[in-house]
């Protein structure tokens, strides 16, 4: 499987409240690398694994984060008889 590592949940000490034309918007602080714009408190905050300068999460901090096979599987039957 290959996806983005998070490092936590974005809080309020990575996140500006600024107004802009009378509506409420966050803002990521700087040095917070950011996947998107317009993010909330609550969205997972990403890690710059390729370190580029610009902070920007692209493609090439996708990472190996598992696989999705089980390494092992099994069951078991039974016949109860009265």
């Amino acid at each position: 499987m290959v996806s983005y590592m998070t490092e936590h949940i974005k809080k309020k000490i990575s996140i500006s409240l600024l107004m802009k034309n009378g509506k409420k918007t966050y803002e990521l602080k700087p040095g917070v690398p950011k996947f998107k714009d317009g993010c909330q408190p609550g969205d997972p905050k990403y890690k710059n694994i390729d370190g580029s300068e610009d902070n920007l999460i692209t493609d090439n901090d996708r990472t190996v984060i598992g696989n999705g096979h089980p390494l092992h599987t099994g069951g078991f039957t039974n016949n109860f008889r009265l």
